[in-house]
Protein backbone atom coordinates (compact mmCIF):
# COMPACT_ATOMS: atom_id res chain seq x y z
CA UNK A 1 0.00 0.00 0.00
CA UNK A 2 3.11 2.00 0.73
CA UNK A 3 4.25 1.48 -2.77
CA UNK A 4 0.88 2.93 -4.55
CA UNK A 5 0.96 6.05 -2.28
CA UNK A 6 3.91 6.74 -2.85
CA UNK A 7 3.87 6.44 -7.14
CA UNK A 8 0.61 8.64 -6.62
CA UNK A 9 2.04 11.52 -4.76
CA UNK A 10 5.28 10.88 -7.54
CA UNK A 11 2.57 10.98 -9.87
CA UNK A 12 1.56 14.18 -8.90
CA UNK A 13 5.18 16.09 -8.41
CA UNK A 14 5.25 15.14 -12.17
CA UNK A 15 2.13 16.54 -12.98
CA UNK A 16 2.80 19.45 -11.11
CA UNK A 17 6.05 20.40 -12.58
CA UNK A 18 4.57 19.44 -16.13
CA UNK A 19 2.23 22.73 -15.24
CA UNK A 20 4.99 25.01 -13.87
CA UNK A 21 6.90 24.38 -16.89
CA UNK A 22 4.32 24.72 -19.45
CA UNK A 23 3.12 28.11 -17.65
CA UNK A 24 7.44 28.93 -17.68
CA UNK A 25 6.47 28.50 -21.88
CA UNK A 26 3.39 30.55 -21.89
CA UNK A 27 4.96 33.56 -20.26
CA UNK A 28 8.50 33.56 -21.86
CA UNK A 29 6.40 33.13 -25.37
CA UNK A 30 4.36 36.36 -24.23
CA UNK A 31 7.12 38.23 -23.09
CA UNK A 32 9.40 37.70 -25.80
CA UNK A 33 6.99 38.55 -28.48
CA UNK A 34 7.77 39.88 -31.99
CA UNK A 35 9.93 43.58 -31.08
CA UNK A 36 8.72 44.84 -34.67
CA UNK A 37 5.02 44.53 -33.36
CA UNK A 38 2.78 47.35 -34.04
CA UNK A 39 1.79 47.65 -30.28
CA UNK A 40 5.53 47.30 -29.17
CA UNK A 41 5.95 50.14 -31.32
CA UNK A 42 2.79 51.68 -29.90
CA UNK A 43 4.26 51.55 -26.76
CA UNK A 44 7.84 52.72 -27.15
CA UNK A 45 6.80 55.99 -28.84
CA UNK A 46 4.18 56.68 -26.11
CA UNK A 47 7.28 56.76 -23.67
CA UNK A 48 9.83 57.68 -25.44
CA UNK A 49 10.36 61.61 -25.95
CA UNK A 50 10.45 62.32 -29.86
CA UNK A 51 12.18 65.33 -31.39
CA UNK A 52 9.94 67.36 -34.07
CA UNK A 53 11.92 67.74 -36.99
CA UNK A 54 9.75 69.33 -39.20
CA UNK A 55 7.01 71.29 -37.00
CA UNK A 56 4.15 71.77 -39.35
CA UNK A 57 2.04 73.74 -36.78
CA UNK A 58 4.82 76.71 -36.98
CA UNK A 59 4.60 76.54 -40.64
CA UNK A 60 0.30 76.04 -40.67
CA UNK A 61 -1.33 79.04 -42.69
CA UNK A 62 2.13 79.92 -44.74
CA UNK A 63 2.47 80.04 -48.60
CA UNK A 64 5.53 78.05 -49.86
CA UNK A 65 7.94 81.68 -50.35
CA UNK A 66 7.31 81.82 -46.06
CA UNK A 67 8.13 78.06 -45.92
CA UNK A 68 11.30 78.08 -48.01
CA UNK A 69 12.24 80.91 -45.88
CA UNK A 70 11.94 78.98 -42.85
CA UNK A 71 13.17 75.43 -44.23
CA UNK A 72 16.46 77.01 -46.42
CA UNK A 73 16.38 75.99 -50.01
CA UNK A 74 14.55 72.81 -51.48
CA UNK A 75 16.82 69.60 -52.55
CA UNK A 76 14.56 69.90 -55.72
CA UNK A 77 16.95 70.94 -58.77
CA UNK A 78 13.73 72.68 -59.76
CA UNK A 79 11.98 74.90 -57.42
CA UNK A 80 9.22 76.25 -59.77
CA UNK A 81 7.85 74.79 -63.33
CA UNK A 82 9.34 76.02 -66.34
CA UNK A 83 7.34 78.95 -68.08
CA UNK A 84 6.80 75.59 -70.61
CA UNK A 85 5.14 73.48 -67.98
CA UNK A 86 3.14 76.94 -66.92
CA UNK A 87 2.19 77.48 -70.90
CA UNK A 88 1.11 73.92 -70.45
CA UNK A 89 -1.02 74.06 -68.02
CA UNK A 90 0.83 73.02 -64.97
CA UNK A 91 -0.50 74.62 -61.44
CA UNK A 92 0.64 72.14 -58.97
CA UNK A 93 4.46 71.69 -58.04
CA UNK A 94 6.35 70.65 -55.14
CA UNK A 95 9.36 70.90 -53.30
CA UNK A 96 11.46 68.67 -51.04
CA UNK A 97 13.48 69.33 -48.06
CA UNK A 98 15.53 67.05 -46.07
CA UNK A 99 16.71 67.47 -42.39
CA UNK A 100 18.49 63.91 -40.93
CA UNK A 101 17.28 61.18 -42.11
CA UNK A 102 13.39 62.42 -43.29
CA UNK A 103 12.37 63.99 -46.23
CA UNK A 104 9.55 66.35 -46.06
CA UNK A 105 7.85 66.97 -49.91
CA UNK A 106 5.40 70.37 -49.71
CA UNK A 107 2.57 70.43 -52.67
CA UNK A 108 1.99 73.70 -53.73
CA UNK A 109 -0.65 75.58 -56.16
CA UNK A 110 1.49 77.51 -58.61
CA UNK A 111 -0.70 80.78 -58.77
CA UNK A 112 -1.76 80.67 -55.40
CA UNK A 113 1.44 79.84 -53.60
CA UNK A 114 -0.89 77.89 -51.24
CA UNK A 115 0.36 74.90 -49.85
CA UNK A 116 -2.37 71.95 -50.52
CA UNK A 117 -0.73 69.26 -48.69
CA UNK A 118 2.73 67.58 -47.04
CA UNK A 119 4.21 64.24 -47.31
CA UNK A 120 6.75 62.80 -44.72
CA UNK A 121 8.75 59.84 -46.53
CA UNK A 122 9.20 56.70 -44.07
CA UNK A 123 12.60 55.61 -42.84
CA UNK A 124 12.00 53.12 -40.43
CA UNK A 125 15.25 50.99 -40.09
CA UNK A 126 13.44 48.19 -39.09
CA UNK A 127 11.01 48.02 -42.11
CA UNK A 128 11.19 46.86 -45.89
CA UNK A 129 12.72 49.30 -47.81
CA UNK A 130 12.55 51.76 -44.84
CA UNK A 131 8.36 50.79 -44.27
CA UNK A 132 7.10 51.76 -41.32
CA UNK A 133 4.05 50.56 -39.19
CA UNK A 134 4.20 53.13 -36.87
CA UNK A 135 2.30 56.25 -38.57
CA UNK A 136 2.07 57.70 -35.15
CA UNK A 137 5.67 58.32 -34.98
CA UNK A 138 5.60 60.18 -38.40
CA UNK A 139 3.14 62.50 -36.91
CA UNK A 140 5.01 63.37 -33.93
CA UNK A 141 7.99 64.26 -36.35
CA UNK A 142 5.79 66.50 -37.73
CA UNK A 143 4.19 67.91 -34.39
CA UNK A 144 0.49 67.30 -35.76
CA UNK A 145 -0.69 64.06 -33.20
CA UNK A 146 -4.07 65.44 -32.14
CA UNK A 147 -3.67 69.03 -34.57
CA UNK A 148 -7.20 70.49 -35.18
CA UNK A 149 -5.37 72.43 -38.09
CA UNK A 150 -4.52 68.94 -40.43
CA UNK A 151 -5.75 66.23 -41.18
CA UNK A 152 -3.66 63.15 -41.44
CA UNK A 153 -3.65 59.86 -43.78
CA UNK A 154 -1.39 57.39 -43.76
CA UNK A 155 -0.25 56.04 -47.16
CA UNK A 156 -0.24 52.54 -47.73
CA UNK A 157 2.91 50.18 -48.77
CA UNK A 158 1.05 48.71 -52.22
CA UNK A 159 3.34 45.58 -51.62
CA UNK A 160 2.61 45.09 -48.01
CA UNK A 161 -0.28 46.98 -47.24
CA UNK A 162 0.63 46.54 -43.67
CA UNK A 163 3.15 48.94 -44.20
CA UNK A 164 3.27 52.95 -45.14
CA UNK A 165 5.61 54.28 -47.31
CA UNK A 166 5.01 57.81 -45.00
CA UNK A 167 2.31 60.32 -44.07
CA UNK A 168 0.12 62.90 -46.13
CA UNK A 169 -0.75 65.84 -43.98
CA UNK A 170 -3.12 68.45 -45.51
CA UNK A 171 -3.77 72.05 -44.31
CA UNK A 172 -7.42 72.61 -43.02
CA UNK A 173 -9.49 75.69 -44.39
Amino acid sequence: MATANNNKNALKGCGACAGIFLLFIIAAATIGGDPKSPAIDQVQTETEEVAVIFDLEALHGKNIDEIREILGEPTDTDREPSDLQIEWGTTEWWNSFKKGDYELTVTFDVPSRTVKDFFLSANDPSGPDGLTKNTALLEQLLNVTGSSNFSVEPVQALKDPSYYTGIIVTPLQ
